[in-house]
């Protein structure tokens, strides 16, 4: 009877997801993980392969023999048998982070010293590949005892992805400046727009609802919108990249002009995204949120 509830209680202790039957990821396109050599010997890993299956891993270095260079970690990763499998991502954000991957531009900097001692790397990387499945690395941040930020708008969405997926992996992203990721800088609507504050209280706004068939159609705007339009630019905030994806119908593009006539800006609209050259961008009173996701099982 004793040893009956020694097994239970070792069954209890184990990862509900290591329980199952164990499986290897597909082709790493994103990947966190976090090493602690200093004071300790720990490595966590939180990865996402091409379907949009999440994956983690946890144990000692010594045990793990954990790479250091980015690609030994995705290949050590695919041929690997001993990852907690967490589910599968919902399609929607999924085609965003792959949006996103296809964007991000690859910096030539590598990460520095950023002065601190023994707090252990925290590194994020994402990986695309060619039609002939050769991996490209694209370095999006690291911090603790290293620092690096990938500026890119792209780079900084995919960060903060690999950030909200695994939140247990060990970072030292935002709030410490030097030693982590800055991350996206929230801007107002106006400046982001490049469209003059002053001027949007007498501003004429006009409204085309871009159709991807009959092409654009003016919209009369009532009361309540115009007036719901001059306050989104006045005091909307700009809180980071939503996706890569162009969109080709189902916006609402809204002119502003001056009292003569002469345009001063636009700005367009997918539901509550802005829509940009390079993608979409979220919209909000802060950086705090940026849309849910689920993560479904199998």
């Amino acid at each position: 009877m004793k040893i009956q509830c020694w097994i239970m209680m070792m069954l209890l202790l184990l990862p509900v997801c290591c329980l199952g039957e164990a499986r290897k990821p597909g082709r790493i396109i994103l990947l966190t993980d976090y090493r602690q050599q200093g004071w300790g010997d720990r490595v966590q890993v939180g990865c996402m392969d091409e379907d949009g299956c999440l994956f983690t891993l946890e144990g000692s270095d010594a045990q793990l023999r954990w790479p250091s260079e980015e690609n030994q970690k995705r290949i050590y990763l695919e041929q690997s048998e001993d990852l907690c499998y967490l589910g599968r991502l919902d399609a929607e954000n999924r085609f965003a982070i792959e949006s996103l991957i296809s964007d991000a531009a690859n910096p030539t900097e590598k990460a520095v010293s950023s002065g601190g001692c023994d707090m252990g790397t925290e590194s994020t990387c994402a990986f695309r590949y060619s039609r002939e499945g050769t991996p490209e690395t694209v370095p999006l941040g690291v911090s603790g005892d290293d620092f690096f930020e990938n500026t890119d708008p792209s780079a900084q969405a995919l960060y903060r992805w690999a950030r909200r997926l695994f939140p247990k992996i060990q970072s030292y992203a935002y709030g410490m400046e030097g030693i982590g990721p800055q991350g996206f800088v929230p801007q107002p609507l106006a400046a982001f727009l490049n469209i003059p504050l002053t001027e949007v209280d007498q501003a004429r706004i006009s409204c085309l609802y871009m159709d991807c068939e009959a092409g654009p159609q003016p919209v009369e705007l009532t009361v309540e919108e115009e007036t719901a339009i001059r306050e989104l630019l006045k005091s909307g905030m700009v809180t980071g990249k939503a996706n890569s994806i162009s969109v080709t119908g189902g916006t609402r593009s809204y002119s502003v002009s001056d009292s003569e006539g002469n345009l001063l800006g636009w700005m367009e609209l997918y539901g509550e995204l802005l829509v940009r050259g390079n993608g979409m961008y979220t919209l909000g009173p802060d950086g705090s949120s940026a849309g849910d996701f689920r993560v479904l099982p199998d």
